[in-house]
């Protein structure tokens, strides 16, 4: 519930303890930070190789810290479920994190230069692209698992779609009728289709 107009300012439009809240922890500057997709959870990464995990509610206590990359987190992104979350690293490494268990699942070292991004396809099946500097685009299967693909391709990189001449520094999931998935990189018609 709103309240009202103060002395110090407008009516507050949140039921939050203030309209900033300061998060500290991080002893180098923060690339990166994101919502979980049920809004009770925040996330934070950056030049200390670490994540920190944040409740969002009441003081926003800081519940986790998450260490293994050996270099800079660039980017993280939270799965579709909220259980789970991945994160890119200039170390040639995309993680899985357990969000609520504060601890690595996979650690994914396929790339053979800097990890720029990362990200969770929203719907459908439980898949997981990267994109770096070896111009590499590669799109992952189920994680912690050898399930592979539903047509039991037998690895968990289900695609690697190779672009010339550019690195790849976002990576993204855009669905079509057709089945298709694109990856957003710095090449507008690169795509791997299934």
């Amino acid at each position: 519930m709103p309240t009202p107009r103060g002395p110090q300012g407008p009516q507050r439009s949140s039921d939050l303890p203030a309209p900033i809240m300061l998060l500290e922890g991080h002893e180098a500057e923060v690339y990166t930070c994101k919502f979980s997709p049920d809004g009770d959870l925040f996330a934070s990464a950056g030049h200390d190789k670490q994540v920190l995990l944040w409740r969002v509610w009441d003081e926003c206590a800081n519940f986790a810290r998450l260490e293994g990359h050996k270099s800079a987190i660039v980017e993280l992104q939270w799965a579709p479920d909220g259980e789970q979350l991945a994160t890119a690293s200039p170390d040639k490494t995309i993680r899985a994190w357990d969000a609520a268990r504060g601890k690595q699942v996979k650690k994914m070292a396929e790339h053979t230069g800097f990890v720029n991004s990362c990200a969770y396809l929203r719907r459908g099946s439980p898949l997981l692209v990267s994109g770096g500097d070896d111009r590499l685009a590669k799109v992952r299967g189920p994680l912690g698992k050898r399930e592979g693909c539903s047509r039991a391709c037998g690895s968990v990189v289900l695609w690697r779609v190779q672009l010339h001449g550019c690195r790849i520094e976002a990576a993204s999931f855009q669905s079509d009728a057709a089945g298709s998935c694109r990856c957003g990189t710095c090449a507008p018609n690169a795509a791997c289709r299934r």
